[in-house]
């Protein structure tokens, strides 16, 4: 649906020390007039011939969304004439002006609405921090959708499918029937380059200000790009990094550590089995185990790289953001350096930390983003 985006849009980290070069603000202030251009009328779109509602088959679709009545198939038509009702569907109108951006073609007589149109139509029936999440997964590098046999799934070091600049475009240019100031509120602290939901979360967490249920550490940069000076690489284990969430001006790296290789109960009992001796041990327990412990190691080795250069590295793991209590101590782990970084006001921040209204609110807003999630994910 999208081309990659061109690696010069991955924003660069610098080391202490280093010039800095363009920053994350500088790329989204870079606006993109990308809705613009011709129009699908202009580009003579067979409107006669696109799959109205009459004749989409739900089963075409694999039934990938498991529609229900409360959650239904959104389906299209620039003729109000051709709808027909159907349970778990609901039926939206198109303009003909809309932008030839605006549908992608599947087959000749079946189209998809393009991401950021989809946005917008999300925005009416989403909490902020709910789209922001949606946003900020298809502004990374992951995807949270059904496998084909309809179980919850992941998939991982993908394309983003679109920009923030190329949302807020759309928004610039097509009406929506409610949602505008949802958008705007998701809008203020989505960020690109997120390679999991657990750092979109994180990202989340961290950024927001204290009053909305946040850390309020700013904007980090996820994933950006860190070249190891030449006169250093002979001293770490690689040339390039990608610090998962960077505050730059205070140099911290917060790392988090997925669950993905975490020992679930399942693992557990396996190991128990092949630790005692006991019948019935996984035949795969070895493989798993050797991957965990690989795993493992680099992470660490990771880690001792990332501070020899000079960041300041605060693991996070999936259970951390399962509890505000947990939560909170990682936030002052980021707190310290960022006041020895003269960024912050340690005794103050810590004392608004502790006030009961502002924990009330990240208890809030903490649950809001993991309700967002899949289950599988939370």
């Amino acid at each position: 649906m999208r081309l990659p985006l061109p690696e010069a849009e991955r924003p660069l980290v610098y080391l202490p020390g280093q010039a800095r070069g363009e920053q994350l603000e500088a790329l989204l202030a870079k606006e993109e007039d990308w809705w613009g251009g011709p129009t699908l009328d202009d580009e003579g779109f067979p409107f006669d011939k696109a799959e109205t509602n009459a004749a989409v088959d739900l089963h075409r679709l694999g039934d990938v969304g498991h529609f229900t009545k409360d959650a239904p198939l959104e389906l299209a038509v620039f003729d109000y004439a051709h709808r027909t009702t159907r349970k778990k569907t609901h039926i939206r109108a198109l303009s003909p002006q809309l932008s030839a951006q605006a549908l992608v073609c599947v087959d000749p007589t079946l189209y998809f609405a393009c991401p950021e149109l989809i946005v917008l139509q999300m925005a009416a029936r989403l909490s902020s921090e709910a789209l922001a999440m949606i946003i900020m997964e298809l502004c990374g590098s992951y995807s949270l959708a059904p496998d084909p046999d309809g179980k919850e799934g992941a998939t991982f070091d993908i394309a983003p499918v679109t920009t923030i600049n190329r949302i807020k475009s759309v928004a610039k240019h097509v009406r929506s029937r409610g949602g505008t100031e949802t958008l705007r509120q998701a809008l203020r602290y989505v960020l690109e380059g997120s390679a999991s939901p657990g750092e979109t979360t994180l990202a989340q967490m961290m950024s927001i200000p204290a009053e909305e249920g946040g850390y309020g550490f700013g904007r980090p940069i996820l994933n950006g790009k860190l070249e190891v000076p030449v006169e250093l690489q002979g001293c770490v284990s690689g040339g390039v990094y990608y610090p998962d969430l960077f505050l730059q001006d205070a140099y911290v790296d917060l790392e988090y550590q997925s669950a993905e290789f975490h020992l679930d109960p399942v693992a557990a009992a396996s190991l128990t089995i092949a630790r005692e001796g006991l019948p019935n041990a996984d035949p795969g327990l070895s493989a798993w185990r050797i991957a965990f412990i690989a795993k493992g190691d680099a992470d660490l080795r990771r880690m001792r790289d990332l501070q020899f250069l000079g960041l300041h590295v605060v693991p996070v793991t999936n259970y951390d953001l399962k509890d505000i209590y947990r939560l909170d101590k990682v936030a002052c782990a980021v707190a310290r350096h960022l006041d020895a970084a003269g960024l912050l006001n340690w005794e103050s921040w810590h004392e608004s930390l502790e006030a009961s209204g502002y924990r009330g609110s990240r208890v809030r807003l903490l649950r809001h983003l993991r309700l967002a999630l899949p289950p599988s994910a939370r």
